[in-house]
């Protein structure tokens, strides 16, 4: 039997959602893969943009120089994150985002809410 590697770096990615803004930082592509159950390399190839996204969500990598507070959760944007990293990355329209996707009714009333309407 193998020892499974250790791992003492873990990279830190955040999450945005389909109206652009920060909805998760976790402390490790594992643990993002585990809380919201998504296959670890799909993660990966989003984080550093092999894909544009995965489960209605864009997936960032967050630089060792970079910091992001808890208190950026629902403020922070995509816009602003790439500014800040130096990072310039195809995204889809709100719109596209959601086509092909099933949303909860609760996640629609709430990026209504969001836009205003």
């Amino acid at each position: 039997m193998t020892q499974q590697e250790v791992n003492n770096k873990p990279t830190t990615i955040v999450a945005f959602d389909s109206s652009y803004i920060l909805v998760a930082i976790f402390k490790s592509i594992s643990e993002a893969a585990t809380l919201t159950n998504t296959i670890r390399q799909s993660l990966i190839k989003a984080a550093y943009g092999s894909i544009i996204s995965v489960n209605k969500r864009y997936w960032r990598v967050v630089p060792p120089d970079f910091q992001i507070e808890p208190d950026d959760v629902g403020k922070l944007t995509l816009f602003e994150f790439d500014e800040a990293v130096g990072d310039d990355r195809k995204i889809y329209t709100t719109r596209k985002m959601l086509k092909n996707s099933v949303m909860l009714e609760s996640e629609y009333l709430a990026l209504q809410k969001s836009q205003g309407k």
